[in-house]
């Protein structure tokens, strides 16, 4: 009775460790598809808290909502999930715990994206009641169905997609209702900042990627206007930036001065050993970490460093290496003198002190607007 529609239900058994077993349903249809184990059939909103407040033993929920708040208490999620918008109405309670969710959900630094207010959410759970006595139904699987159109959540989602493995690109394009390539340019001006986009909250946010922001959020809730009903006439153009004659005049200059430069397009880095030496002891990049950070996030600042500022740096160090030798090839050299690198915008000076550590034949000089930065470069 469960799984009316289904015409064979399977057991499975997975051993985990010595004490421990996991069980998991494999559904087949009567048109001998089989169903993921975590999937179950679909419940409507008022039947699931029907099934939650009669805590029937042994059964099986899948049930869609709309997250309208969230507490957090020792270590478990309760979150209230209405079946709208509004936050007035019947609720169901669902309780999380990040240990009890199987391989298919969000884990980690995205649980607090996926039950963010007013995300829709794909549960399913077993029913049950918590030690109080409240009815509720106990996650096993969450899917991330949507997500408000709001600045501060799009930033949100970039800023994980570029810190973090937890949240995929296509995942997080597809809640929003975007395409990935508008993600992956917030993204870009994340990482573009200094310090790296794992030091930035939604109000230190670098202001191309808040402007960003706000033009996609604008954009999906037009769309979303448009899709719900007859209330817009058209789409509306977007106002191109608007650049004083003295910037127009600075970027002339730019642009003739670096006319005879032509980027290296290569895929190549730097071999992982060479810039590991090089970033090691006073120089590693671990050391300008705050103390007493939380396991998680000092777990997430690590994976950046490893999954996107050394791969950058890589890249970089190869890029460079390849220039000058190519630039050195071409000149004829005029003297003795070592030649000099000069690194605008150097930022903490990561780039400067790599390329300093691994071409010692170099003179490189670090230059940023930002004096702190300087200042911890020196240090």
């Amino acid at each position: 009775s469960t799984f009316p529609m289904m015409a064979e239900v399977r057991l499975i058994l997975t051993p985990l460790s010595s004490r421990k077993l996991r069980c998991d349903l494999e559904l087949i249809d009567e048109g001998g598809q089989r169903q993921p184990p975590t999937q179950g059939v679909l419940s409507s909103f008022e039947a699931a808290r029907h099934a939650c407040s009669a805590a029937t033993p042994g059964g099986a929920l899948v049930v869609d909502g709309v997250v309208a708040r969230r507490r957090h208490m020792g270590g478990h999620s309760f979150v209230d999930l209405v079946s709208g918008g509004a936050a007035e109405g019947p609720s169901l309670q669902v309780v999380v715990n990040a240990a009890d969710l199987d391989g298919s959900s969000l884990r980690g630094l995205s649980l607090s994206l996926l039950l963010r207010r007013h995300s829709r959410l794909r549960v399913a759970g077993t029913p049950g009641r918590t030690r109080s006595g409240e009815p509720s139904l106990f996650a096993r699987s969450l899917r991330l169905l949507r997500l408000p159109a709001d600045p501060a959540c799009v930033l949100k989602a970039a800023r994980l997609v570029a810190t973090c493995a937890d949240l995929p690109a296509e995942a997080a394009a597809e809640a929003l209702g975007c395409v990935e390539e508008e993600l992956y340019e917030i993204v870009h001006e994340l990482e573009a900042a200094d310090g790296g986009a794992e030091l930035l909250g939604p109000s230190e946010a670098p202001a191309a990627a808040q402007r960003l922001a706000r033009a996609l959020s604008a954009r999906l809730r037009r769309q979303g206007a448009r899709e719900a009903g007859p209330g817009l006439r058209g789409r509306r153009r977007e106002r191109p930036p608007r650049f004083s004659a003295a910037e127009l005049a600075l970027l002339r200059r730019l642009s003739a001065a670096h006319s005879e430069w032509h980027p290296i397009f290569s895929d190549q880095l730097a071999p992982l050993a060479e810039v590991g030496a090089a970033l090691s002891g006073p120089l590693a990049l671990e050391r300008g970490l705050p103390d007493g950070l939380p396991a998680a996030e000092l777990e997430m600042r690590m994976r950046y460093y490893r999954e996107k500022k050394v791969p950058q740096l890589r890249w970089m160090l190869h890029q460079a290496r390849a220039l000058l030798e190519g630039r050195q090839t071409a000149a004829v050299p005029s003297s003795d003198a070592e030649p000099l690198v000069i690194d605008l915008g150097c930022g903490k000076g990561d780039f400067a002190l790599l390329l300093a550590a691994a071409m010692p034949q170099l003179r490189v000089l670090g230059i940023d607007a930002n004096a702190d930065a300087v200042t911890y470069a020196s240090e």
